[in-house]
């Protein structure tokens, strides 16, 4: 989980992977799944995000992510595993 400031306003994020099977899922298999707050909104959004796996690149389906530091950098959250 993180926090990242821009002026008066913050958004509160959580990154975490989730295996995810049956009708109802869009999308079988690892997904990766953003809980997002923002004070501006003052609204919780959870998104659940396609992990793009690529052999090539050594992503392959099956690892689990496990964040290691948290960190915002320019506006942006950024997780690190």
């Amino acid at each position: 989980t993180g926090i990242s400031c821009r002026g008066g306003e913050f958004v509160v994020a959580a990154f975490h992977t989730s295996i995810i099977a049956g009708e109802e899922s869009p999308s079988d298999g690892e997904v990766g799944v953003l809980s997002r707050f923002s004070s501006s909104t003052e609204q919780w959004e959870i998104k659940e995000l396609r992990i793009p796996f690529d052999s090539d690149k050594g992503l392959y389906p099956g690892f689990m992510w496990d964040t290691d530091k948290v960190f915002s950098f320019r506006g942006l959250m950024c997780w690190v595993d």
